[in-house]
């Protein structure tokens, strides 16, 4: 007996004996084998003679992955910071912040302003200046910058209970001090025998606001500084009580009967600045439990040589700006 395989009576003989078919009876069509490509005689001969141009295109394209790879990192790792570490991160940048920077250098690690208020020079000051606010998540930065783009001075309003930036410096007599937003009280640095203050119960152009301001001496660079309150915040700080508005209108600090933050006449603006911020002096009894029991919220960093006498606006962001661009900053 004779063993006899099944063939499909739909192929042709003349298929089944090709050996381009297969077993099961597939045909296989014929083709170009693929046959291991190699660089062409022109090309090796081009790498030959100009090996320093291979070489300079392999580095760089190389060095442009690596610096790919290396800018999503630095996003990757700046989205992370910025929204599951967002207070360490806020809090790195505004420990950068430096007066008498260029502005580009502040708006570097703090990005564009919200609002830019122009201060015409109507007075006997040839300067002129703008003030820029910076809306960030939990806090506010005010910058006051001159006509050369030269960050004069600017203040951090935090209105996240949970941030607290913090400055270090040191007084006339080099002792060190630590001012921490939102942990210390007006008066509690105390190593400061030059400590004066300066407060307003209300104003046409800024919310009600008492401060401390030192400085200007060599052991801090003639820099000098304020710390605060303000009412600017919606939530996380008290505001003030009757008695501390009864207290402030009581004791104006001019000692006038107008008090800081009214309108002057454009003929009397001067180099003290157009919104009369009283001069600093010592606090009477009744602002001493004011200024003892209130945290701060502001910090303010005046320039070389610079101080609150020629403050050019009101210290730290006002509330009126702060409800334009949020009800809840």
């Amino acid at each position: 007996m004779t063993d006899t395989e099944a063939v499909d009576p739909g192929i042709p003989e003349s298929r089944l004996s090709d050996p381009r078919s297969s077993a099961t009876g597939r045909y296989r069509r014929p083709g170009r084998r693929r046959a291991n490509r190699e660089p062409s005689g022109k090309l090796l001969a081009f790498m030959k003679t100009n090996r320093v141009l291979v070489v300079l295109a392999l580095f760089a394209g190389v060095t442009g992955s690596i610096a790919t790879i290396e800018h999503n990192v630095r996003r990757s790792i700046e989205w992370t910071q910025g929204r599951l570490n967002w207070r360490s991160y806020a809090t790195d940048r505004i420990a950068e912040l430096r007066a008498n920077v260029t502005i580009d250098d502040f708006e570097s690690r703090l990005g564009r302003p919200r609002i830019i208020t122009r201060l015409s020079s109507a007075g006997t000051t040839s300067t002129s200046f703008t003030q820029r606010i910076y809306q960030q998540r939990g806090y506010w930065v005010q910058a006051v910058v001159d006509n050369d783009d030269t960050v004069r001075n600017f203040a951090v309003t935090v209105c996240d209970p949970k941030l607290h930036p913090t400055w270090k410096n040191k007084n006339s007599s080099g002792e060190s001090y630590k001012i921490q937003l939102g942990v210390t009280k007006m008066t509690a640095p105390a190593k400061f025998e030059e400590l004066q203050f300066v407060w307003s119960s209300a104003g046409a152009n800024v919310p009600p606001f008492a401060f401390a301001t030192s400085g200007g001496t060599r052991t801090n660079n003639y820099q000098s500084f304020a710390w605060g309150t303000t009412e600017v915040c919606a939530k996380g700080f008290p505001n003030f009580t009757d008695a501390d508005y009864a207290a402030m209108e009581q004791h104006p600090t001019n000692g006038e009967e107008d008090v800081a933050g009214e309108d002057i006449a454009a003929e009397d603006i001067s180099e003290e600045g157009p919104f009369a911020l009283p001069p600093p002096s010592d606090a009477p009894d009744e602002l001493n439990s004011l200024f003892s029991r209130t945290f701060v919220n502001t910090f303010v960093v005046f320039g070389i040589y610079d101080s609150i006498e020629s403050a050019q606006f009101p210290l730290g962001t006002d509330s009126l700006t702060a409800a334009l661009l949020s009800e809840d900053p």
